[in-house]
């Protein structure tokens, strides 16, 4: 699910950028959906351990705000800075993610180190 989270957003990311810079306006629809999935992947790795309707409402929610303020940006500024900075974000969390090493797996309990 990590590397789903990482590709589609880094994907998303760069083909709202390029939309931004000259593409045409075709692949910033095909960025967005990129986006929506990177979302609800990324929601649905905040609950690794919750049962599986639990992890599908999270992932829903993530997808859904991310969305909405999406939604808010565009009506609030024209479509290029809003994709240009969507994407250029998008695309910098994708490689942070990237970089950053697999977090390993902890002991159960409340304190269990």
């Amino acid at each position: 699910m990590r590397t789903i989270t990482i590709a589609a957003g880094g994907l998303g990311g760069g083909l709202l950028l390029a939309e931004a810079l000259g593409a045409p306006g075709w692949v910033s629809g095909v960025g967005l959906a990129l986006l929506l999935v990177a979302a609800m992947a990324g929601g649905a790795l905040l609950v690794p351990q919750a049962p599986l309707w639990l992890r599908v409402v999270v992932a829903l929610g993530a997808g859904g705000l991310g969305a909405a303020v999406y939604g808010v940006l565009i009506d609030a500024l024209a479509d290029d800075p809003v994709h240009l900075g969507v994407g250029a974000a998008c695309l910098l969390l994708a490689v942070m993610l990237a970089a950053r090493p697999r977090p390993g797996r902890r002991s159960a309990g409340a304190h269990a180190r």
